[in-house]
């Protein structure tokens, strides 16, 4: 045996659940989200009433993040360099958003009342992603 792999060989666990997590959760969140925008999907009274505040710009950026995610996942499983890049984009794309809706709501306190929780995991996800991708990169697995 030499000691030197193919990369397809050298496939770890972590990359692989990492890669069909993001996959799973962005393609699921992607797929939601448009039935919801289109109007495919039955919403409450409330619920119309919260997605029409919604700005074309908002629902813009939340497709190219979950957009800019999975692309990340497929390219992280297939061992590409190319996957860092997709996930530094979508972070910037997740920064910019926490900017925009403060702008749109005209304060930081709208940011930190709903959108924390949810937008402070997803940003530790993806910044821990985007380490390992670093990290895997640097060893020389990635293409």
């Amino acid at each position: 045996m030499n000691g030197k792999q193919p990369h397809l060989e050298q496939r770890r666990p972590g990359t692989i659940f990492l890669s069909f997590f993001l996959a799973i959760a962005s393609g699921t969140a992607l797929v939601s989200y448009l039935s919801t925008v289109t109007g495919v999907r039955k919403l409450s009274l409330e619920q119309q009433m919260m997605l029409e505040t919604l700005t074309w710009s908002e629902i813009g950026v939340t497709l190219f993040i979950n957009i800019a995610i999975l692309a990340a996942a497929l390219l992280l499983y297939l061992h590409r360099r190319l996957a860092l890049y997709f996930f530094l984009g979508a972070i910037g794309a997740s920064l910019g958003k926490l900017g925009l809706t403060a702008f749109n709501k005209g304060s930081l306190v709208a940011i930190f009342s709903s959108e924390l929780g949810g937008g402070a995991l997803i940003l530790g996800i993806l910044v821990g992603a985007c380490a390992y991708t670093w990290r895997l990169g640097r060893s020389g697995l990635l293409d």
